[in-house]
C-alpha cells in the first residue's frame, strides 16, 4: 500500500497532472429563441404599427392585412351554414311527417283487415245457408263480391304501408346527408374565421422587434416574413469546448460568464446540458476522413448554459454577444470520482 502511494507521489512529481477544477473558453456566445413571424394569408398590408427595436408584449398587433374580402368569405360561409341548418330542420320535419304517414297506413291496414275478416265469415255462413234457401243467390253473390273487393283493397293498403315505410327510410338517409352537409358548412365557416383571424399578425411572446421586413401597402403572401421578435431578456449561452475539456463537465455545475461588451461585469449561470454530438456532425456536409490523408482536428462540443434569473443586469445581454465562460468542474465532483480519474490517468501514463 505504501509503495503504491509512493509510486503515485513520484509520478505526480515527474508528470504534470492535467486535472483542473475549471475549464474556460472564449468560443461562446449569447443565444435566444429568435421568432421569425410570417404571414398566414395573402393580401395588402393596411397597417404596420411597429418600429425597429420596439418592445412588444404578447398579443400586440404587428401588422394588419386588408380583411374586406375575408369578411365577405366569412359571410358567404355563414349563409351556407344557415342553409344547411335549415335543410336539416326540413329533413327532420319530413321524417316526422313520414312517421305519421306510416302510422296512418298501418291503422288503415288493420281496419281493412278486420273488415275483410268479417266479410270472409259472412261468406262462409251465407254459403252454408244457401242450400236451405235461408239466403238468396243474389245475397251470396254480393258477399262474394265484397270479399274480392276487400281483398284487393287490402293488397293496395299493404302496398301503401310498405311504400310509407320506404319513404321513412329515405327520410333517414336525407337526415344523415343534411347533417353531413351542415358539418361541412360549419367546418368551412370555421376555416374562414381562422383566415380572418390571421389577417391580424400579433406577437406570440414578450420581446423586442429585431427588424421590420414589411411596410404598409406591400402585398404579402403566405410565408412572407413580417418581423423577427427576440424574447428578451430570456437568453442563454452556448459555449463550444474542446473534446478534451468536456470530460468532467456535468449539468448543474456553476459557470462564471464574462461579456466582451460589458467589461467589469460577471454573470453567474449553470450548465444546462451538453449537445449529443460535436458541432461538426450537424454541418451541412460533415467531414469524412475514411479516405485520403488524415489530419486530426480537435472537435468542439456545444454546452448550453442557463443564467441565474435573479441577476438584474441580465437584461443587457443580447443574442450574438461574445462571452468567455468558465465552468467550475469541481462543483458536483465527489472525491470518489476524483480518485477514479486519478487512478485511470496514472494507469494511462505508466
Amino acid at each position: 500500500m505504501a509503495s503504491s502511494v509512493l509510486f503515485a507521489s513520484a509520478v505526480a512529481v515527474w508528470y504534470p497532472i492535467p486535472y483542473r477544477d475549471s475549464v474556460t473558453t472564449d468560443d461562446a456566445y449569447v443565444r435566444a429563441d429568435l421568432t421569425p413571424l410570417v404571414s398566414h394569408v395573402e393580401g395588402y398590408l393596411v397597417d404596420v404599427p411597429i418600429r425597429d427595436n420596439q418592445r412588444v408584449r404578447s398579443g400586440d398587433l404587428l401588422a394588419l392585412v386588408q380583411d374586406a374580402d375575408y369578411r365577405e368569405k366569412v359571410a358567404e360561409a355563414q349563409a351556407k351554414s344557415d342553409l344547411a341548418a335549415a335543410a336539416l330542420v326540413e329533413s327532420l320535419s319530413q321524417k316526422q311527417y313520414q312517421q305519421i304517414q306510416v302510422e296512418a297506413a298501418a291503422a288503415s291496414l288493420r281496419a281493412l283487415h278486420a273488415e275483410l275478416d268479417r266479410a270472409v265469415a259472412d261468406h262462409s255462413r251465407y254459403h252454408a245457408l244457401l242450400p236451405s234457401g235461408s239466403v238468396s243467390r243474389q245475397q251470396v253473390d254480393g258477399i262474394d263480391a265484397d270479399v274480392k273487393r276487400l281483398s284487393a283493397n287490402l293488397a293496395q293498403r299493404r302496398a301503401e304501408w310498405m311504400a310509407a315505410q320506404q319513404r321513412e327510410k329515405m327520410s333517414n338517409a336525407s337526415i344523415n346527408k343534411a347533417r353531413a352537409n351542415l358539418q361541412a358548412a360549419q367546418s368551412s365557416l370555421n376555416l374562414r374565421n381562422i383566415d380572418l383571424g390571421w389577417t391580424r399578425i400579433t406577437s406570440p411572446v414578450d420581446g423586442v422587434i429585431g427588424e421590420r421586413h414589411v411596410r404598409p401597402g406591400m402585398y404579402v403572401r403566405t410565408g412572407t416574413l413580417i418581423a423577427d421578435v427576440v424574447p428578451l431578456p430570456h437568453v442563454w449561452v452556448v459555449a463550444n469546448f474542446r473534446e478534451s475539456e468536456i470530460t468532467h463537465i456535468r449539468p448543474g455545475q456553476r459557470v462564471t460568464i464574462l461579456v466582451d461588451s460589458l467589461p467589469g461585469r460577471a454573470f453567474e449561470g449553470k450548465v444546462d446540458s451538453l449537445q449529443p454530438a460535436s458541432g461538426a456532425q450537424f454541418a451541412l456536409l460533415p467531414a469524412d476522413n475514411a479516405t485520403g490523408n488524415f489530419t486530426k482536428v480537435v472537435q468542439r462540443f456545444p454546452v448550453k448554459i442557463t443564467l441565474d434569473p435573479s441577476q438584474d443586469s441580465q437584461s443587457s445581454l443580447l443574442p450574438g454577444m461574445s462571452v468567455t465562460t468558465t465552468i467550475h468542474t469541481s462543483t458536483g465532483l465527489s472525491s470518489g470520482n476524483f480518485i477514479d480519474w486519478l487512478t485511470g490517468w496514472l494507469r494511462g501514463r505508466v
